[in-house]
């Protein structure tokens, strides 16, 4: 995994007393910082590769806690989202930041994470009658800069000691060290995206390979968090099959049935103007060379057959494996459901049967 390391540093002087601006400080003490005032000169359309060697710490305003994007016939799973940084410096060929963040590019810490934590804790005192299962890894890696700004271990205290919150921090990354024996109370998932070792070298540069992100996910099942996995995007590259076998063998000799929550699985998706800037900034990469069409909700997907054919057999890997694990698709429609577990599903079916896991 490649560390993050900015070569210039931006403050909002709104911010400039915060505990993570001392600490990004004390981190980088060779970097200058430059105080602001107006971010505006910021939030323009700047190359992605030189945007990421910019941080910003601000603050963040209005309302924090989003739903799941859902639209239409496509299913989810009532998932709550809390930003807390913004953009990833990991560099994956299909990441949609690329194309949602394009005029606002700049690695971004929100430094005011304790009112942002305040809103979660006030949304969830009043729905207090519901479990919410919250997540970070929205519009950044959960993890993968959390050396740096120790955001996830006030995340964990919160959801300690919310009744009906349970917490996902969802990375790519090998970053758990520091979260190893924190008081977790079970009410925290880290959970894992996968693919194939050699969809990773392909298509994910900058992360932690596969192994090492198992090795992290060892360390939090024996330090007794509930771990689970995200085999999204699913790829229909060469030679499929055999990878897909490979990676879910060795996660069942790796990892047994109730240390994981649950394990999800999406097929290749992203927005209409994501695929000139990708072909652009990874030329090699082969995924934008399968059939692939527009949506009703506007994302690129393979055909739904390839879909089906995907989750068909990754499916019957998960189940032959895991036979106990909670498992469900992500941001797929009702019609992929019914010919995938043979009945469909809605929102509240989906949240309770992955819930029962903490009951």
């Amino acid at each position: 995994m490649e560390e993050f390391k900015p070569q210039s540093l931006f403050i909002d002087t709104r911010v400039a007393h915060f505990p993570v601006v001392k600490r990004v400080l004390s981190l980088w003490p060779h970097l200058k910082p430059n105080f602001v005032d107006d971010l505006s000169f910021l939030k323009q359309a700047i190359p992605h590769s030189e945007a990421k060697k910019k941080l910003l710490i601000t603050r963040f305003d209005g309302s924090v806690v989003k739903p799941c994007q859902g639209f239409g016939d496509y299913v989810c799973c009532n998932y709550l989202t809390v930003s807390l940084i913004s953009n990833c410096h990991f560099e994956c060929s299909y990441c949609i930041l690329q194309d949602y963040l394009k005029n606002n590019p700049i690695m971004t810490f929100y430094a005011n994470h304790h009112e942002i934590l305040a809103q979660v804790e006030k949304f969830l005192d009043e729905r207090p009658q519901q479990i919410w299962r919250v997540g970070t890894g929205e519009l950044a890696d959960s993890l993968a800069l959390d050396p740096i700004t120790d955001f996830s271990r006030e995340c964990i205290a919160l959801a300690a000691r919310k009744q009906n919150m349970i917490l996902e921090l969802k990375t790519k990354s090998n970053c758990v060290d520091h979260l190893l024996k924190l008081p977790h109370h079970n009410k925290t998932v880290l959970s894992w995206s996968l693919n194939p070792k050699e969809h990773v070298k392909k298509e994910e540069h900058k992360t932690a390979n596969l192994d090492e992100r198992l090795a992290a996910a060892r360390k939090a099942a024996n330090a007794g968090y509930w771990i689970a996995f995200h085999l999204d995007p699913l790829m229909h590259l060469e030679g499929w099959k055999k990878n897909y076998e490979e990676l879910l063998i060795q996660l069942a000799d790796e990892f047994c049935s109730e240390e994981i929550a649950w394990i999800s699985m999406g097929s290749l998706r992203y927005t209409s103007g994501l695929e000139n800037i990708a072909r652009e900034r990874f030329p090699k990469s082969e995924l934008f060379l399968g059939e692939l069409f527009k949506s009703p909700d506007g994302k690129i997907r393979y055909l739904r057959e390839i879909r089906e054919e995907l989750y068909t057999y990754v499916k019957n890997l998960v189940e032959k494996n895991f036979p106990t694990v909670p498992n469900y698709l992500c941001m797929e429609t009702n019609k992929v459901w019914e010919r995938i577990y043979g009945r469909t599903s809605t929102q509240g079916e989906i949240e309770k049967h992955l819930n029962e896991r903490f009951g």
